[in-house]
């Protein structure tokens, strides 16, 4: 079995005490961020945009090309992406057996690489006051699995599965319409 096979994971968080039904605007940062623990693959960022722009605006949702004008416009949501791909090696090592005892000396006969990708996406309200110098988020959904080597378990190409994963991420919020 190939371990980034069945990584693929939309969790999605959201602050139950919020007024989502309130929002009319958002502010969606056009570049996707690096999140720290990995490298970022530019390559699927326009995909992570688009698909979120689609998404806010099935939700009634207008949104703000000018972050100065967001700040100032009421009952808006910003929303920030990131992105992150760690790859990983196993080499699956063992005792040696030789003659009905085992030598000390391990040997390595199989190894493996794979590669998972991460995608974050946060919605502040940056009108709230923030608490203890940090703004609150909102809403967070995080989907794992999506941007691996192999087709993961749905398959399909990485921006693929990248669309349907922030789909899924919006279609398991209904509290945000």
């Amino acid at each position: 079995m190939d371990p980034d096979t069945n990584y693929e994971v939309v969790v999605t968080l959201y602050n139950n005490e919020y007024n989502f039904a309130a929002v009319q605007n958002y502010y969606l940062a056009d570049t996707v961020f690096n999140i720290g623990g990995g490298t970022q693959s530019a390559a699927y960022d326009q995909t992570i945009l688009t698909t979120l722009e689609t998404n806010l605006n099935n939700l009634g949702w207008t949104r703000i090309a000018s972050y100065a004008a967001a700040t100032a416009a009421p009952n808006t949501i910003f929303v920030r992406s990131g992105e992150f791909t760690t790859t990983t090696t196993q080499v699956d090592c063992g005792y040696g057996y030789y003659g009905g005892w085992y030598y000390p000396d391990y040997y390595c006969d199989y190894s493996y690489t794979y590669t998972t990708g991460t995608i974050n996406i946060s919605f502040a309200d940056l009108s709230i006051p923030q608490t203890d110098g940090k703004t609150l988020v909102e809403w967070n959904a995080t989907l794992n699995g999506l941007t691996n080597s192999s087709g993961g378990s749905t398959g399909g190409t990485p921006q693929t599965r990248i669309t349907n994963g922030i789909n899924q991420a919006f279609t398991q919020s209904p509290y945000l319409k």
